[in-house]
């Protein structure tokens, strides 16, 4: 079975009314002087050619997309142990960016990788470094 991320952005008033506001903004600032030369449109479909909040979040609805990277949604201690293992479930181990604690402030590909060269190390039962730096046996 395949794991499935469910963004529910506009199902609640409150998402709603924030991703029309920030298409209001986005708007306003494509419509300055200084972007005209670097707005171009076209890529996800032109800007909406409605004034109102239900015409615009139509179009959200439509072309919108996340550019967030989910990430820690079953953090390392919480859901799943530190050698990776999920909790409660034999053999199965999680091996992504779900496992931070925290989100990273940039871009997840090089904490990612981190998290499965440790994986690669745990399963080929070798030995990993520690947040001390001490290697140890993994387990």
């Amino acid at each position: 079975m395949l794991a499935r991320i469910v963004h529910t952005y506009p199902t609640t008033a409150e998402g709603r009314d924030c991703i029309v506001a920030g298409i209001w903004i986005a708007l306003e600032i494509a419509a300055q002087w200084a972007a005209a030369d670097i707005v171009t449109g076209g890529a996800y479909g032109d800007a909406p050619a409605s004034d109102s909040d239900a015409g615009l979040l139509t179009w959200a609805k439509r072309f919108g997309q996340t550019l967030h990277h989910p990430a820690s949604t079953c953090a390392i201690g919480t859901v799943v142990a530190p050698e990776l293992h999920l909790f409660d479930v034999a053999g199965l181990r999680v091996v992504d960016a779900s496992v931070f604690a925290t989100v990273p402030r940039g871009n997840t590909d090089a904490p990612t990788v981190m998290a499965v060269e440790k994986a690669t190390d745990l399963i080929k039962g070798g030995t990993v470094k520690g947040n001390n730096g001490i290697a140890g046996t993994a387990l």
